[in-house]
């Protein structure tokens, strides 16, 4: 007689299910914005960029919860002619990973997006991230920045010159 193997038992009401679920739910329409030289991370809203307010649990989710991230790294410069340009770079995620595993990844990546940059013409960094799939326009992406005062360092040769 052979053994049988116990039955596997799926909660239907788990409750990190159920939170995952929610907090995937509740951060759709969110867009986490952060720009250098600021100590917070600002959430904004994906349709018109204003800022969100959001309380500790959807701040919290944002750290605890893994989610199928969309991210814009980006590298802010200015020409000696007064021509401001992005160096950009998006990444998708196909599996869900929790924030604080990507950060270092994604540190390095932004390094070397900015080494690949002109040193003289860098005026700021920033990375704009979605919880769910999201395909940046850099237009967009330049207004939120710019609402965030992304551009209001001088560049390396502004400040050469100054001196």
């Amino acid at each position: 007689m052979a053994k049988s193997k116990p039955k596997k038992r799926n909660k239907k009401n788990s409750q990190l299910n159920r939170s995952t679920r929610m907090a995937r739910y509740g951060t759709s329409d969110l867009l986490l914005v952060f720009v250098g030289g600021k100590k917070e991370t600002h959430v904004l809203d994906k349709t018109d960029g204003s800022y969100v307010n959001v309380g500790a649990i959807i701040a919290d989710s944002f750290q605890s919860i893994a989610f199928k991230w969309s991210i814009y790294l980006a590298v802010l410069c200015r020409r000696q002619d007064g021509q401001e340009y992005i160096q950009s770079e998006e990444i998708h995620h196909q599996q869900a990973y929790r924030r604080n595993i990507l950060e270092g990844k994604l540190n390095r990546r932004h390094e070397k997006l900015i080494e690949s940059c002109n040193k003289l013409h860098i005026v700021n960094i920033a990375w704009i991230a979605s919880t769910t799939p999201y395909q940046f326009n850099d237009e967009y992406c330049d207004k939120l920045l710019t609402s965030r005062d992304a551009w209001s360092k001088p560049s390396q040769w502004e400040v050469l010159r100054d001196e």
